[in-house]
């Protein structure tokens, strides 16, 4: 078995930031949209970004990175929104690693969830 995480960690870790610092994840949303076009080409996705909101005024974010579209281009844009600057100027990256530490327990949480529905199958395998 070859369980590959970290696409589906940073997800885990784009929802601590939409729970605690929607401002950072508008951000990282809006670098992500932008450049899903181009990221895309690199990953085998099917999402379409007119499916997407261009504003999150008023939408439930955890209901957004739920959904497949969006999961898709949150996904493929990572490398883009962890290397860019938000308006003031700082690191995204800097920026999402903190309010992931300040929430590390619910974040363990999450990701244990997240990992656990991958290899609970698994563990109900008869042993040889």
């Amino acid at each position: 078995m070859h369980l590959k995480t970290s696409g589906t960690s940073y997800l885990c870790g784009v929802e601590i930031v939409a729970a605690h610092d929607p401002e950072l994840f508008s951000t990282i949303w809006d670098i992500s949209r932008a450049s899903y076009v181009e990221a895309r080409a690199s990953y085998q996705v099917s999402a379409h970004e007119d499916r997407t909101p261009t504003s999150l005024e008023g939408v439930d974010l955890l209901e957004l990175i739920r959904s497949n579209d969006a999961r898709q281009i949150l996904h493929v844009g990572y490398g883009d929104s962890l290397n860019g600057r938000d308006a003031s100027g700082a690191s995204i990256h800097d920026r999402f690693l903190a309010v992931v530490a300040a929430n590390q327990a619910q974040h363990t949480d999450v990701l244990a969830a997240h990992i656990g529905k991958h290899v609970s199958p698994f563990a109900a395998a008869p042993t040889r």
